[in-house]
């Protein structure tokens, strides 16, 4: 079943998907072995979707779990970003956990505040194609 924040509209692969592993990673299983990767397939997978929210408590999951997180979990979770204020709060938590910025985190978050900026949050539509 689907969470009540969900509409009734047809849910695409994309939202298929991540709401999958967002479930799945919250299973207790000894059968199920989740790393790093999960992770960042699942939030690269909200991201795709546009489910920002389901991506930062990703995150959060993954930064909660044992697991080290990387470079490429905040730069997937600043693709799922739905603001600029967002995106500078992810570069910040990258600091904090002592991870190393890239092209990739900066083209994003440029692009993030520029996009913001200049459509408003309509943005967002053309983002994800690029």
């Amino acid at each position: 079943m689907l969470p009540s924040d969900v509409n009734t509209r047809q849910v695409s692969i994309w939202d298929s998907t991540s709401f999958a592993l967002s479930r799945s990673l919250k299973v207790q299983d000894d059968k199920l072995q989740l790393d790093v990767i999960s992770f960042n397939a699942a939030i690269s997978s909200c991201a795709k979707s546009m489910n920002w929210l389901w991506a930062m408590q990703l995150l959060d999951d993954l930064q909660q779990s044992e697991l080290e997180t990387d470079g490429i979990s905040f730069n997937a979770a600043l693709s799922a970003a739905a603001g600029w204020q967002t995106a500078f709060r992810l570069l910040e938590q990258m600091d904090l956990c002592q991870l190393q910025r890239d092209i990739v985190s900066f083209n994003v978050t440029w692009l993030i505040f520029y996009c913001s900026h200049q459509q408003g949050s309509f943005y967002r539509g053309t983002f994800c194609c690029i």
